[in-house]
């Protein structure tokens, strides 16, 4: 037995851990859910689990020949950092980082319990939960007032160019008689993400 395989594991200790990791993540879970529901931008993230869900399903004839009882202890690393990212996240109140340890905890659990060769072959549809943790606000506004301000610019260009008067004042736009706000939706922000995530699954 090479050092990097542990005893073999009982059946039952696999879905026992993942359950008491649900039950660990629980209000982590449950905040998600609760942001894809009242935020437009983030709404896809009801179907991330399920799509990551099917992808793994789509090689189950592949993936229960790569499993391994013994499970590898390369795992544990993973673990600990996932751990150490939420205990961290739980005392500073940071929540990105506290959800992306869901995801680091997840993929070494899969590790330590079901051997490297498994998780190598589904490390992107682990990987791929990561679309369903909102950004930062900060990142988030960085992002979108100067997308806000791009698209403002483009629109004020194009219509002088059709020659309407129209004159630009930060993400407003001040036409004869009355004035438009170009507003987060219409950055383009939630464009960019929805691309990114269709991108991901295509490619």
């Amino acid at each position: 037995m090479s050092i990097a395989q542990t005893v073999q594991k009982p059946t039952v200790l696999i879905p026992a851990v993942f359950i008491l990791l649900a039950l660990l993540y629980a209000p982590v879970i449950i905040g998600l859910a609760g942001e894809w529901y009242r935020d437009d931008n983030y709404s896809h993230g009801f179907l991330i689990p399920l799509i990551s869900a099917f992808l793994i399903w789509r090689k189950r004839a592949t993936l229960k020949e790569l499993i391994n009882p013994s499970g590898d202890i390369g795992g544990v690393a993973i673990i600990l950092l996932g751990m150490a990212m939420f205990v961290l996240a739980n005392a500073a109140a940071e929540y990105f980082t506290l959800r992306v340890s869901l995801v680091v905890t997840l993929f070494g659990l899969v590790w330590f319990l079901l051997g490297r060769k498994l998780v190598t072959a589904i490390w992107f549809e682990i990987l791929f939960l990561l679309f369903m943790i909102p950004l930062p606000y900060v990142l988030y506004y960085s992002l979108t007032f100067p997308m806000q301000l791009f698209a403002t610019k483009v629109t004020v260009r194009l219509l002088n160019l059709i020659g309407m008067t129209a004159v630009r004042q930060g993400n407003m736009i001040h036409l004869p008689g009355y004035s438009l706000e170009v507003a987060e939706a219409c950055s383009g922000l939630r464009s960019l993400i929805s691309l990114l995530f269709f991108g991901t699954v295509y490619v």
